[in-house]
C-alpha cells in the first residue's frame, strides 16, 4: 500500500539566528532557524530580587523551585570560594525569550539577513531567507494578519548556472550590506547573485523629477499605461530561466509594483569581478564604506596540510570589492596575498575598530582598511604552516577551526570567539592611534565544577542581540541567551539598587552570586553612555562576566533511540496505577560534555502524591477561603485577584513576614464534590474529612463552585438556584433563577467566575450576570442594557479579566493598571460577541462567522472575485461546544487565548491581536487618527482528539459533558483542562505556542486545582472508574510537541538499549583522555584500562594527542541517574548496543535476555581499527542503603575481540549477528560462556545496518545500498534473497511488513528516505534478484535510526485502546516505521489503504496548488529527492509519499467553508477527511 510520512516532533537543534526589529520598529526580536522550522522571538528583561550567599552552588531546594525559569538564570552554577560569605540583597536583570510566531517551511533555511526598507508594513526591517537549494525569500511581519507577509522569492537553480565538471557546492553563503543596499548569495561554488534593494533616496529621486512638485507624489503614475503592464508581466514569466529574471514576485504585476523592494537581481562568477578569483571560501560585507564593499577570501592554488613541505603553505588571498549597482560594476580596492592555507571566514569589525578579521584554525589576521595587515599566533602549530608574520601567543594552545566570533557590543573593539569545545576567548586590539598595532587574547575560565556549561559545545551561530546579550546557538546542545558585565562597573537606574563598588584588591568575589564565568580583557578602562531598559553602566576595567539568562533546549542529535517502560519506585508504582503509559521512548542527546538521554512521552503521566477510590464522584471543585480582606474594596473588587496572583508565584520574590502569618490561607480549605442527586464538603487536610456542620446545601447536584470577593464568598451553582457561602460555609445569600412573571425557571447549564462577576448561561439561550459588592460581599444582579443580550440566545459563555491593551484598546483616561471586566459569548447561530460588564449598551466586538473558523477574525470581504467569493459566502460551521477565554503561559510571560471545543473534543486556538488601522487602510477620510482594532489569529492545532471509552460505553462509566476548566498556577504554568473523553492539558510555554498534551490513564470526569503544603501547585481530578488522585506536573520541558526531558550523563553518549527483565537502560558513552603510546604492542586493557605515561606536551600551550576511552553505564529509570559502570579500554568505544534473546543450552533449547555490545577499538590512522563483542547480564544485586534503585549491576558473560570494528547486531533465531569490518558473522553462545561462529557472508563493504524480522536479515553499507539475506540452522547458512542496484550510502534501514506485502525503509546519507519492496513476481526484479524501488522522497534532515514498530488502531468494540497488541493489532499485524535525525526530529512512515491515498493526495495537491506558503515555497518541491554524487534517479515510475504533518496543519489551519469545498473535489465531506487524519494520530498509542 502506499505510505505517509509524518513528523511528529518538531526540530530543535538551532543551525542559524539573526537579531532584527522584525514585528514593529521598537521590538527586539530573535528569529531562529532550525532547519525547517523558522521561530520569532521577542527579548524580555525580567528583575529578580536575589537574597542568598554567594557562595552557594546551584539552585537550592525548597520553596523556591517553582520560580527556576526566572530566579536562577537557568539553573547556571556559580564558583566563588568557599570562605566567601557575602550577603546582599540587589536587582538582578535577566533577558528571557519569548514566542512570537513560528512557521514551518517546506526548505531547509541556512542563512538569513536583515534588510532595512522604508515601507515595510510593520515599519520594522525585513528578513531575507536563504536556502539550502539557491533560493532567496524576502519576508515581512504584517501587523494586520499578526503572520509573514511574502514579499518576493528569487531562486538560482538554473542548469545555466552550474558547472558540467564540478558538482554543486552544498553550502551557500548570504550576506547582506550594513546598510541594506544589496546582498549577495555566493552559490555554486563561484557563483554570485547580487539583489539590489530600494532605498529612501531612491524614492527622493523620483521625486526630484517630478513636474509638480506640491502635489503629493503617486508612484502609481508611472505604471498607469496598462499594455506596458501587460508586455512587463508576460516578459517576466517568459524569462524566468534568465539571472535577471530570477525574482518572481508574489502578485500579477509582477516587477512592476510600484511598492516592491527590490530591483531585478543579476547573477555573475566571481572571474568577472576579478580575474584572479576562484574556490571562494568566505565572502561577507564590510563596514565603514559609502558603497556596497565586501571582502572575498579565496584560494587560487588548492592545497591540503599534505602539501605543506612543498612550499605551499600560503594559498589565500584576501581582496576587497566595491560595487556599483547602478552600472553593475565592480572596482578592486584592496587586495592581500599570500595568507595562511588554514583561513576559513572574514569577520566585518565595526567601528572604532574597522576592518577585518580573517579566522584561521591557528590563526587571528586583522586587516585593515588601507590594507595593512596584524596576526597573531594561537598555538605553535602556526609557525609549520605558514610563513606569514605574526605575534606569538601560541602558549594559548588554541583551536579556532569551527570557532564563532562576535564583537561585544560598547566595549571599544572586543570581540569574543567561541571554539567548537565550548572555550571563550577575548580578543582586544592594541590601538596606534586609529590603526591596529597588535593584538592580544585572553581565555576565559571555565568553571572547574561544570566545565563547558556556559558556551556549550560546537556552536552553530553567535549573534549580538544589544545591551550585553548574545544569543548562542547550537545544534548538538542547548542554545542559550548570554549576558556579560564588567567587574567593578555601576548599575543604576529604576528599580534596580546601585552596587557596592568594591575595590578589586580588597575583594577579589566583588560581583552577582548569578556570575557564571569571567575572563579578563586587558588592562584599560572601557565607558559606555548608557543601555536600555533605562540602565545607566560605570563601566570599570575589571574582567568580563558572563551568565547564562535563557535557554532553547534541543533534544537532539538523536544517534540512537529505544522503547522502555515507565517506572517507579515499589510506593510509587501502587499511586500510579492507572496512568501509566505501556511506553516510553529514550533517545541519546547532546555532545561532549553536554552529553545525555532524552526522555520523551506523548501524554503527560502525572506525578501522583495521594490516591483513593471514589466511585460516586461525578465532579468535585477545591477552593480556598479567607475572611474579608479589609482594604478588598479598590478597583471594584479587583484587588483580590491582585493578591492571588501575587500569592500564587505570578510575582517574583518572597511572601515576606505577611505572607509567611498568612500562609495557611492562601492553601486550599474545601473539597466539594458533586453526585448524581447530592453534593459533600470535604475539608483539605493531610486527609480529607467530610464536614458535616455547614448550611451547605447537600441535597442538590452541583453544576459548578467558584470563589469571588477575594475568596471571602463560596459560591455553589445548582440547577436552578445559586447560594452563597462565607468562609466557613455558612449561607448568605439565595439567587433563585424562578421569573415570577413568567413562571418559568430555567436550569443553569453552564458558569463562569471572574472576580467579582458571575455568569450563567440556561438552558433557554439566556445568560444573567451577576456582581459581588466589594464592601459588603453581596451578590446583585448586573442590568443588561443592550436588547442583543436579552433577545439573542447563547449556547456558551465565559468572563475574563483583560488588562489594558490587550483584548481591547485603553480607554481614554482610564487607569492603565485596571482590568476590564469582559464577557465572550458564543450564540446559538455560531456567532461571538464580547461585552463590557461595565457598559452593556452595546457589545465591544461583534463576529457572525465566529462557528466557520476562519484564519482571521473578523472575516472580511474580499475584493476579488471567484472561489473566494464563494468562500465568503460559505455556510459551512462547525458545532462548537463551549469557549473559554484564559491566560496561557508561565512565569515569563503569560498572554490571553481564546479556545473554542468542537463536539468531537476537538479544540481550535486563537489569539487576540491588536492592529492599527489608519485612515488610508480604513477608506475613510474623515479621521486620519490611528484606531486600534481587535483582531483574532488562529493558530494552528494539528492535534486530533482520540476518545478514550467508545460511544456506546460512555454513559456506563458516568462520564458526562464537563466544560473546560482555566488553572492560573500548575506547576508554575498557566493552563486550561479539558475533561471528558479525551482528557488534555493545554499548555503553552515562553517558548512554544498553545500544546496539547493528553493525560495518560483512561477518561476524565472532573479536574480541579490543588494546593496544599504536600501537594503545592497541583491538581486533584476523578477519572471515570471512579479513581481520584491529588497529583502534579511531572519535571518534563512542555516547549515541543511531546513532552521531554533531559537527563545529563556530562559524556558523549552513542548507543543505547532498554533492558527489559530488570528495567533499566544500557547506554554507551565515551569521554577524551590523553593518548597512551605504551600499549601500542600490548593487548587491550578489559577489566581496568592499562596504565601508561600519557604524551607531555613538548611546549607550552601544545596540546598532546587525545583518544576516546568508553564506558557502558546502567541507568536506573526510576531516578534516571547511573547505577553501574564497565568501562572499555583507551581507545575502545560501544557502537551499538542491542539486547537480544540468546540460546543458552544446546540441550534444552532455552533462551535467555541479554545485551549485546558491538566496540571499535581506534588506535589512530596508522593502525588498524579492530573491535569487541560484549554480552552483558543485568542482575539483581543487594542494593546501597537508601539507594533501591541500585540492586541492578553489569555482570560480563563473555568478550570476543574481532578484526575490524563491529558496527552492527542483531539477534538472529537465538544466535548472534554481527558485523565486522567487511563481513557478516552469526555467532552462538555456547554452555560455556563462550561463542561459536556457525555461519558468515563476506559483504565487502563496511556495513552500517543489519536487521532482523523471522530469520530474514536486512543488511545496509556505506556505497552499494542494501541487501536481503535469509538465515537457516539446518545446516546454518546465509543465502543472498536481493539487493538494491542503486549506490546509495545507507545510514538506517528496516523492515515495513504491509500485508502479505514486503517493504523496507532506506535511509541515506543525503536525508532521502527511500521504499524498496521485495516482489520476486515483478517483471522487473529478476525473480527477485533485485528489489523494486517504490518510493522515494525528502525528508530534510539527517535521519540516524529506522526502527520497525507495532502499529495500533481504534478498535470500536474495546474500551481500552491503548496496547501495542491489542486484538486489532495482532489481527492484522501493522506497522510503522520510526525514524530519528539529528536535528531532534521523530517521524514515522505508515502505510495507508489505496481509497484513502488517493483522498489525501488530492487534499494535498489542492493545498499546495490553492494555498499561500511561507516565504512562498513550494512543498511538493521540497520532498524531491536529493540525489547527489551524480547519481542518476530510478528509472520506475516511483508513487509519491504523502507529507502527514503537511496535511495535519494546513488542513487544520482552513476555514470550514474551505475545507467543505476542497473535500468536495476529493468526493468526501471535511469530517471523512480528518477521519482519514486520525490514522496518524493513532499509530502509537502505547507511548
Amino acid at each position: 500500500m502506499p505510505e505517509i510520512y509524518t513528523e511528529l516532533t518538531d526540530p530543535t537543534a538551532v543551525n542559524a539566528a539573526l537579531s532584527i526589529s522584525f514585528t514593529s520598529p521598537t521590538d527586539q526580536n530573535l528569529v531562529v532557524a532550525k532547519t525547517s522550522l523558522l521561530q520569532i522571538f521577542t527579548l524580555v528583561v525580567i528583575e529578580t530580587e536575589l537574597e542568598q550567599p554567594i557562595s552557594v552552588v546551584g539552585p537550592q531546594n525548597g520553596a523556591q523551585e517553582f520560580d527556576r525559569r526566572i530566579e536562577d538564570a537557568d539553573q547556571e552554577q556559580t564558583f566563588m570560594g568557599g570562605d566567601v560569605m557575602l550577603q546582599r540583597s540587589q536587582r538582578e536583570q535577566v533577558t528571557k525569550l519569548v514566542l512570537v510566531a513560528e512557521y514551518h517551511l517546506s526548505g531547509s533555511l541556512t542563512s538569513m539577513v536583515k534588510i532595512r526598507v522604508a515601507n515595510s508594513k510593520s515599519g520594522g526591517d525585513c528578513l531575507l531567507l536563504a536556502f539550502k537549494d539557491a533560493k532567496l525569500s524576502l519576508v515581512q511581519w504584517d501587523p494586520t494578519t499578526h503572520n509573514l507577509s511574502t514579499i518576493s522569492v528569487h531562486y538560482y537553480e538554473q542548469d545555466e548556472f552550474r558547472s558540467a565538471l564540478v558538482a554543486d557546492s552544498t553550502v551557500n553563503y548570504l550576506t547582506a550590506d550594513p546598510s541594506s543596499r544589496c546582498a549577495v548569495l555566493k552559490f555554486n561554488q563561484d557563483m554570485l547573485a547580487i539583489l539590489r534593494f530600494k532605498q529612501r533616496e531612491d524614492e527622493d529621486l523620483v521625486l526630484g523629477d517630478a513636474d509638480d512638485a506640491d502635489r503629493d507624489y503617486d508612484p502609481d503614475d508611472l505604471f498607469r499605461e496598462e499594455d506596458e503592464l501587460e508586455r512587463k508581466r508576460v516578459a517576466a514569466e517568459n524569462a524566468a530561466a534568465v539571472g535577471d529574471s530570477g525574482t518572481v514576485p508574489t502578485s500579477a504585476a509582477g516587477l512592476l509594483k510600484p511598492d516592491s523592494m527590490s530591483y531585478p537581481s543579476f547573477v555573475v562568477s566571481a572571474a568577472q569581478l576579478d580575474d584572479q578569483i576562484t574556490h571562494i571560501t568566505s565572502i561577507t560585507f564590510l563596514h565603514e564604506y559609502r558603497e556596497p564593499t565586501f571582502g572575498i577570501l579565496f584560494q587560487p592554488v588548492k592545497t591540503w596540510s599534505g602539501l605543506l613541505e612543498c612550499d605551499r603553505k600560503d594559498t589565500h588571498s584576501y581582496i576587497v570589492i566595491t560595487l556599483d549597482l547602478e552600472q553593475r560594476a565592480s572596482t578592486p580596492i584592496i587586495s592581500v596575498a599570500n595568507l595562511p592555507y588554514d583561513l576559513y571566514r572574514i569577520v566585518p569589525l565595526p567601528p572604532p575598530i574597522g576592518g577585518a578579521l580573517l579566522m584561521g584554525g591557528n590563526q587571528i589576521i586583522h586587516v585593515d582598511q588601507a590594507g595593512k595587515t596584524t596576526g597573531v599566533a594561537v598555538n605553535i602549530y602556526a609557525k609549520k604552516t605558514t610563513a606569514f608574520q605574526l605575534a606569538d601567543q601560541s602558549e594559548l594552545g588554541l583551536e579556532l577551526e569551527g570557532s564563532l566570533v562576535e564583537p561585544l557590543e560598547g566595549e571599544q573593539g572586543d570581540v569574543l570567539i567561541v571554539t567548537k569545545k565550548g572555550e571563550g576567548i577575548i580578543v582586544g586590539f592594541k590601538m596606534d592611534g586609529r590603526n591596529v598595532s597588535g593584538l592580544t587574547l585572553t581565555k576565559v575560565p571555565l568553571n572547574e565544577k561544570s566545565p563547558g556549561a556556559l558556551f556549550g559545545v560546537w556552536g552553530s551561530c553567535l549573534v549580538s542581540l544589544g545591551n550585553r546579550r548574545l544569543f548562542l546557538g547550537s545544534m548538538t546542545s542547548d542554545s542559550r541567551v548570554i549576558g556579560w558585565k564588567r567587574r567593578g562597573e555601576k548599575q543604576t537606574g529604576e528599580n534596580v539598587k546601585e552596587e557596592v563598588a568594591y575595590d578589586d584588591d580588597e575583594d577579589e568575589y566583588a560581583f552577582d552570586d548569578m556570575d557564571d564565568l569571567y575572563g579578563g580583557s586587558g588592562d584599560r578602562k572601557t565607558t559606555n553612555g548608557g543601555s536600555k531598559n533605562g540602565l545607566k553602566s560605570q563601566q570599570g576595567s575589571g574582567d568580563y562576566i558572563f551568565q547564562i539568562h535563557d535557554r532553547l533546549t534541543n533534544l537532539g542529535p538523536l544517534r540512537d533511540v529505544t522503547l522502555g517502560v515507565p517506572s517507579f519506585s515499589e510506593e510509587g508504582a501502587v499511586r500510579h496505577k492507572g496512568v501509566i503509559s505501556d511506553l516510553e521512548l529514550v533517545s541519546t542527546s547532546g555532545s561532549g560534555e553536554e552529553g545525555g538521554i532524552s526522555i520523551f512521552r506523548k501524554r503527560i503521566i502525572p506525578n501522583v502524591i495521594g490516591r483513593f477510590d471514589f466511585p460516586e464522584c461525578l465532579a468535585l471543585w477545591v477552593v480556598k477561603a479567607r475572611k474579608k480582606q479589609r482594604n478588598y474594596a479598590s478597583n471594584s473588587g479587583l484587588a483580590g485577584s491582585a493578591n492571588k496572583a501575587a500569592n500564587s508565584g505570578e510575582g517574583v520574590g518572597s511572601m515576606g513576614q505577611e505572607g509567611d502569618a498568612n500562609a495557611d490561607e492562601e492553601y486550599d480549605r474545601y473539597l466539594i464534590t458533586s453526585k448524581a442527586e447530592e453534593s459533600l464538603v470535604f475539608q483539605v487536610k493531610d486527609t480529607f474529612d467530610e464536614v458535616k456542620v455547614t448550611e451547605f446545601e447537600k441535597g442538590m447536584a452541583t453544576v459548578d463552585v467558584g470563589t469571588l470577593g477575594g475568596d471571602g464568598r463560596i459560591v455553589q451553582v445548582g440547577d436552578t438556584d445559586v447560594r452563597v457561602y462565607d468562609c466557613d460555609l455558612q449561607l448568605a445569600q439565595i439567587i433563585p433563577m424562578y421569573n415570577e412573571e413568567t413562571g418559568e425557571e430555567p436550569a443553569i447549564v453552564k458558569a463562569s467566575f471572574a472576580d467579582p462577576y458571575l455568569l450563567l448561561v440556561r438552558n433557554d439561550g439566556s445568560v444573567m450576570v451577576h456582581v459581588c459588592d466589594g464592601q459588603t460581599l453581596e451578590m446583585e444582579e448586573v442590568t443588561l442594557e443592550s436588547d442583543i443580550l436579552r433577545s439573542t440566545k447563547y449556547a456558551s459563555g465565559t468572563l475574563f479579566s483583560a488588562p489594558s491593551g490587550t483584548i481591547l484598546p485603553p480607554k481614554p483616561g482610564a487607569e492603565d493598571t485596571k482590568n476590564t471586566p469582559l464577557c465572550f459569548l458564543l450564540t446559538r447561530d455560531g456567532g461571538l460577541q464580547i461585552w463590557d460588564l461595565e457598559n452593556t449598551s452595546s457589545p465591544c466586538w461583534i463576529s457572525d462567522q465566529f462557528s466557520t473558523l476562519p484564519p482571521i477574525m473578523p472575516v472580511e470581504p474580499p475584493t476579488g472575485h471567484g472561489h473566494l467569493h464563494q468562500q465568503f459566502k460559505s455556510t459551512a460551521k462547525c458545532d462548537i461546544r463551549e469557549i473559554l477565554v484564559a491566560n496561557l503561559g508561565d512565569q515569563i510571560s503569560k498572554e490571553p487565548w481564546l479556545i473554542a471545543r468542537t463536539m468531537e473534543d476537538n479544540l481550535i486556538f486563537y489569539k487576540p491581536f491588536l492592529y492599527t488601522r489608519t485612515a488610508a487602510n480604513s477608506g475613510s477620510k474623515e479621521d486620519s487618527k490611528s484606531s486600534p482594532v481587535l483582531r483574532f489569529s488562529k493558530s494552528n492545532n494539528p492535534r486530533i482528539a482520540i476518545p478514550f471509552i467508545s460511544g456506546d460505553n460512555v454513559s456506563k462509566v458516568g462520564l458526562k459533558y464537563r466544560p473546560m476548566i482555566a488553572i492560573n498556577d500548575l506547576g508554575g504554568y498557566s493552563t486550561v483542562f479539558m475533561p471528558g473523553n479525551s482528557p488534555s492539558f493545554i499548555i503553552k510555554t515562553s517558548k512554544s505556542t498553545p500544546r496539547i498534551h493528553p493525560l495518560s490513564g483512561t477518561a476524565v470526569r472532573s479536574l480541579s486545582s490543588f494546593h496544599t503544603r504536600s501537594a503545592e501547585r497541583g491538581c486533584v481530578y476523578v477519572d471515570c472508574e471512579g479513581a481520584v488522585r491529588v497529583c502534579q506536573l511531572p519535571e518534563f520541558n512542555f516547549d515541543g510537541v511531546w513532552s521531554a526531558k533531559k537527563v545529563s550523563l556530562k559524556e558523549e553518549t552513542h548507543a543505547l538499549a532498554y533492558f527489559p527483565s530488570m528495567s533499566s537502560y544500557v547506554v554507551s558513552t565515551s569521554k577524551e583522555i590523553p593518548f597512551d603510546v605504551t600499549d601500542e604492542s600490548s593487548t587491550i586493557a578489559v577489566e581496568q584500562p592499562v596504565e601508561g605515561a600519557s604524551v607531555p606536551p613538548t611546549q607550552p600551550g601544545q596540546q598532546g594527542p587525545t583518544t576516546s576511552s568508553g564506558t557502558i553505564r546502567l541507568v536506573s529509570p526510576i531516578t534516571w541517574t547511573v547505577v553501574d559502570s564497565y568501562d572499555l579500554g583507551k581507545h575502545e568505544v560501544a557502537l551499538v548496543i542491542k539486547t537480544v534473546q540468546l540460546e543458552v543450552s544446546e540441550q534444552t533449547k532455552e533462551r535467555k535476555q541479554l545485551v549485546a555490545v558491538g566496540t571499535g577499538i581506534f588506535r589512530g590512522e596508522d593502525s588498524a581499527a579492530r573491535g569487541a563483542i560484549y554480552v552483558f547480564e543485568v542482575i539483581e544485586v543487594v542494593p546501597e542503603p537508601g539507594k533501591p534503585e541500585t540492586n541492578r549491576k553489569l555482570k560480563l558473560v563473555v568478550r570476543e575481540e574481532v578484526k575490524g570494528t563491529v558496527s552492527a547486531l542483531c539477534g538472529v533465531n537465538g544466535f548472534l549477528l554481527a558485523a565486522q569490518g567487511q563481513k557478516v558473522m552469526v555467532r552462538g553462545l555456547k554452555e560455556d560462556q563462550s561463542l561459536l561462529p556457525v555461519a558468515f557472508m563476506d559483504m565487502n563493504m563496511y556495513v552500517t545496518v543489519a536487521k532482523n524480522l523471522n530469520g530474514m536479515i536486512l543488511f545496509g553499507d556505506f556505497m552499494k545500498s542494501v541487501s536481503f539475506v535469509g538465515f537457516s540452522e539446518e545446516p546454518f547458512k546465509m543465502t543472498p534473497f536481493g539487493k538494491d542496484i542503486q549506490r546509495l550510502e545507507v545510514v538506517a534501514a528496516d523492515f515495513l511488513p504491509d500485508g502479505n506485502q514486503l517493504m523496507f525503509v532506506v535511509a541515506d546519507a543525503e536525508s532521502n528516505l527511500h521504499i524498496l519492496q521485495y516482489d520476486p513476481e515483478h517483471p522487473k526484479s529478476l525473480a527477485g534478484q533485485r528489489l523494486i524501488r517504490r518510493a522515494e522522497f525528502f525528508t530534510g534532515h539527517e535521519i540516524r535510526t529506522v526502527t520497525m514498530l507495532p502499529r495500533t488502531s481504534l478498535p470500536s468494540p474495546s474500551p481500552d485502546p491503548r496496547t501495542p497488541n491489542g486484538n486489532n493489532a495482532a489481527s492484522k499485524s501493522e506497522y510503522l516505521c520510526l525514524t530519528s535525525t539529528l536535528t531532534g526530529v521523530l517521524a514515522i512512515v505508515t502505510t495507508v489503504p489505496e481509497s484513502v491515498y488517493r483522498r489525501l493526495n488530492i487534499i494535498q495537491n489542492q493545498l499546495i496548488s490553492g494555498e499561500e506558503h511561507t516565504a512562498a515555497l513550494n512543498p511538493k518541491g521540497y520532498r524531491a529527492a536529493c540525489l547527489g554524487s551524480g547519481r542518476a534517479g530510478s528509472t520506475e515510475i516511483l508513487r509519491g509519499v504523502l507529507d502527514g504533518a503537511f496535511l495535519q496543519r494546513r488542513w487544520a489551519g482552513l476555514s470550514e467553508g474551505r475545507k467543505a469545498e476542497i473535500a468536495t473535489k476529493a468526493g468526501v465531506t471535511g469530517k471523512g477527511i480528518s477521519d482519514d487524519l486520525v490514522g496518524i494520530e493513532t499509530a502509537m498509542l502505547y507511548l
